[in-house]
């Protein structure tokens, strides 16, 4: 059997948790954060109906929106979409993040025509652009966030992205 090694980045959000409407985040003393800001703001996610959540702007070309958000216990059991998270226990999230570049066109190829025909573009316009997925691992214990190299959504754009959470 062929082994195969992946690579993730590891990063703390800790410094990134300060939402956009709230200056929350801070502890008493003021020189720590508070993730159950984040933690709230992923839970209010995950019992939104999916069709209602729309992308949040990061700048001029890009937007970005959770797809899909599992919230998962310690001992790695799912919860159910119709059950309520409890944020007390031990638990961490996963969940897909989509973003979209207006300045990028997606291309795909039709393989039963030679290359030149068989491509096609799209995102033409400035509201349409090429799509990537993200898949994210976040421990609000730690603010450990776990993220694949490489990927459409790096530590910059969630750093972007988290505080323009509601």
């Amino acid at each position: 059997m062929t082994e195969i090694l992946k690579k993730y980045d590891f990063f703390h959000i800790y410094k990134h948790s300060k939402t956009k409407k709230s200056e929350g985040g801070f502890d008493k003393v003021g020189n720590d954060y508070d993730l159950s800001v984040l933690d709230e703001l992923l839970k209010k996610r995950f019992l939104a109906n999916p069709m209602t959540l729309n992308p949040i702007k990061l700048d001029q070309h890009s937007y970005a929106g959770i797809t899909n958000i599992r919230f998962y216990d310690d001992e790695g059991h799912v919860l159910s979409r119709k059950d309520e998270p409890d944020l007390v226990i031990s638990h961490f999230w996963v969940f897909n993040i989509e973003r979209a570049d207006t300045l990028k066109k997606a291309v795909v190829v039709q393989v039963e025509r030679d290359i030149q025909s068989g491509r096609r573009e799209y995102g033409d316009s400035a509201e349409e652009g090429a799509a990537s997925d993200t898949v994210v691992c976040f421990n609000p214990a730690n603010g450990v966030v776990v993220l694949p190299p490489r990927s459409g959504m790096g530590i910059s754009k969630l750093e972007q992205y988290f505080p323009r959470l509601q």
